[in-house]
């Protein structure tokens, strides 16, 4: 899908040449069928409640489609969270407030010990070529080691 906005078309897509010649050309139809709407459907949810809701419209479908197959993403920052975490919120939402709770939790030590890991890695190389130690200082060495407990399990 191409969403780049200084394309000489403009930011428009036409939703039946999306991936037409790959073997995803079949998941599509789905896939805008849940990440999208049309103006209609725009105007009326997004006036609805926006005093409540604000942008939340806009967040959970992202794009919109017309009935000839236009398509557009509307705002590019909501729609690069959906294809990145949008997963995590669409599994949590169906869950009790607890339930939700933890599987939160449990993302965000998963995305701690990744960026730990990730600082280990630079902090080692760092070291290893005598610099200077301010990335430790910074982050803090105790930070940089790994966990005594495991991540909660889902």
């Amino acid at each position: 899908m191409y969403i780049q906005q200084h394309h000489k078309d403009g930011p428009l897509f036409i939703t039946h040449t999306v991936a037409a010649t790959t073997a995803y050309k079949d998941i599509y139809p789905t896939f805008f069928a849940l990440e999208s709407q049309s103006p209609e459907q725009l105007a009326t949810s997004f006036w609805q409640d926006f005093d409540k809701a604000g942008f939340k419209v806009l967040r959970e479908r992202p794009m919109m489609v017309t009935a000839d197959g236009r398509g557009m993403v509307l705002h590019p920052t909501f729609f690069i969270e959906r294809i990145s975490v949008g997963a995590l919120f669409h599994v949590a939402k169906s869950k009790p407030r607890n339930e939700s709770l933890r599987i939160f939790s449990a993302f965000g030590d998963a995305f701690e010990e990744y960026v730990a890991h990730t600082l280990r890695g630079q902090v080692s190389s760092i070291n290893s070529s005598s610099a200077p130690t301010d990335v430790m200082r910074k982050v803090g060495r105790s930070r940089l080691m790994p966990r005594s407990s495991g991540s909660p399990r889902l």
